[in-house]
């Protein structure tokens, strides 16, 4: 991402956020939707009897050379406080991507997303509760990317971003700890042993250090810088996002250095603007823009490769969003070889 770039995103980020003026919600956003997602549990409002949820997605894609249709997300989560400061969670995906296309059909096993605990003092010890600190162990989502953290059964369109799902820490196995002072300061941080989700060995011995500072200046609006370190690769970025009334805007940018290996080093960046708004309780109107430049250097000398996105969406809800029904036009652009991808996606999930 040039410095242009990337002062015109954020310049528009802050314009639009700054135009909202107060907000009437609370310093979480909505139920569904967090202002500052965390894989931190509120253990507090956990039973102590199992609680079951989760959600089914099925997606229908048509490109210029091809058209499928998947089940490409089937997960199940419980979720259980046996005591007052201890809180557990399991999820599982049982569609593992893919379960079927228009030309054939697999049958896909059973994996598991998030298997973690979680420990957090009970509000009554009120010297430590005050600084809200919890310590996860077990499997569980990084505490990297603004975009990433938040599920996907609520995203407002049907994929993430390019530059998440490139350059983004997503689940592994390690510990987790978060701090913050009521809802103005969040610290988050995590090593993990960078082998990714369902890895019982760490090869390579090279744990990924990872540390998350969210700041939330009003109730409506949440800024975010982030940092991670694995072996001499580094990544840091920021993120910021406003939920007022009806209208969500959001941003991220993401950075990694690589060392060489092999004789090839990366460096590569990108992010995204996003803006949604409910014209009535059950259409929303979305866009969102995205870049990622991924530049590998080697004796050869760099290749680069640079993409565009822009997405127009209208996204069909019911008023918890228990279903919803994504349509989106992908236009797509490439450089140095334009590939003709642009895409129409439909994208129906149910939540329970």
């Amino acid at each position: 991402m040039t410095r242009r770039h990337e002062a015109s995103l954020w310049t528009l980020l802050v314009v639009v956020v700054l135009s909202l003026g107060p907000a009437r919600l609370t310093a979480q956003g909505l139920s569904y939707y967090p202002l500052a997602p965390t894989p931190v549990l509120d253990v507090g409002k956990l039973s102590t009897s199992p609680n079951f949820s989760g959600y089914i997605s099925v997606r229908f894609l048509e490109r210029n050379d091809s058209t499928g249709i998947q089940l490409n997300r089937a997960r199940l989560t419980l979720m259980i406080a046996p005591v007052k400061f201890v809180g557990i969670r399991l999820q599982g995906d049982y569609s593992s991507g893919v379960a079927g296309t228009l030309k054939g059909t697999s049958v896909s096993g059973f994996t598991a997303t998030d298997a973690y605990v979680e420990v957090a003092p009970p509000d009554s010890t009120y010297r430590v509760a005050k600084f809200h600190p919890a310590v996860i162990i077990g499997q569980f989502k990084q505490p990297f990317s603004l975009e990433y953290l938040t599920s996907f059964a609520y995203l407002r369109t049907a994929f993430r971003s390019e530059v998440v799902d490139s350059l983004s820490p997503k689940r592994d196995i390690g510990l987790m700890g978060q701090v913050g002072w009521k809802q103005w300061v969040t610290l988050a941080f995590s090593i993990t042993q960078g082998s990714g989700p369902n890895a019982t060995t760490n090869p390579d011995n090279a744990e990924y250090y990872i540390a998350r500072l969210t700041l939330q200046p009003f109730p409506w609006l949440a800024l975010a810088g982030k940092v991670g370190n694995q072996a001499g690769t580094h990544l840091w970025g920021y993120d910021a996002r406003a939920i007022w009334h009806d209208l969500i805007v959001e941003g991220e940018a993401i950075y990694r250095t690589a060392p060489a290996a092999a004789g090839v080093s990366q460096d590569a960046n990108g992010g995204y603007v996003q803006a949604s708004y409910k014209v009535l309780p059950w259409l929303e109107g979305v866009y969102k823009w995205e870049q990622y430049d991924n530049t590998q250097a080697s004796t050869g000398g760099p290749v680069a490769m640079r993409q565009r996105w822009s997405v127009l969406g209208l996204n069909f809800v019911t008023p918890k969003e228990n279903l919803r029904l994504l349509l989106d036009w992908n236009i797509k652009s490439e450089s140095p070889t334009e590939v003709p991808n642009n895409e129409f996606v439909a994208q129906v999930i149910a939540n329970f």
